[in-house]
């Protein structure tokens, strides 16, 4: 699989359809099927006081990695909630609003030490270790997709995501 890189903060497609079918024409040569994030869920022990956890090596999660068996994945919005996934199973409020400026696609083997880094790896070999145990498809050479954090806004205010959802033609469905 080759791997693309995508710059989508400074594209006339940076939300919703125009977005989508933008990555699916860029993407058509792969032949596997997509999955749209509109929304980037994580467990609760990814969430500090102040926004993701930090490492005992004091290193914040500058990214993540995603995966689902022969799919690729990709972002609806440049800017997309994001939820505890319990919280979201229970219709609550996004924890955040977070900004994805770019990102790519490629073989699980094509990240770089940096790239795995964001998603706190040190290696491929710890990457595939923890991501099996999710998802036991995965291998060297499954198809990811790495989004990259850009701007988040943390605890946003009832303002910021009526209009982040009223921007994505969404209806506001938290309690």
């Amino acid at each position: 699989m080759e791997r693309q890189e995508f710059i989508i903060n400074q594209s006339e497609y940076t939300h919703g359809p125009n977005l989508v079918a933008m990555l699916m024409g860029q993407l058509a040569h792969v032949e596997l099927s997509y999955v749209v994030d509109s929304e980037l869920l994580f467990w609760n022990t990814a969430f500090g006081n102040d926004g993701f956890a930090i490492t005992a090596n004091g290193r914040r999660q500058e990214g993540t990695i995603r995966f689902k068996d022969k799919h690729i994945r990709i972002p609806a919005y440049n800017v997309i909630p994001v939820y505890e996934s319990t919280e979201f199973e229970r219709k609550l409020k996004p924890r955040a609003i977070m900004h994805i400026d770019r990102f790519l696609v490629c073989e699980a083997q094509g990240l770089t030490p940096e790239e795995l880094a964001m998603d706190l790896y040190r290696d491929h070999k710890h990457m595939l270790s923890d991501m099996s145990g999710y998802y036991p498809t995965m291998n060297a050479i499954s198809p990811i997709s790495l989004y990259p954090f850009g701007k988040t806004v943390f605890t946003p205010t009832d303002a910021e995501l009526k209009k982040l959802f009223e921007l994505q033609h969404r209806t506001i469905h938290w309690k």
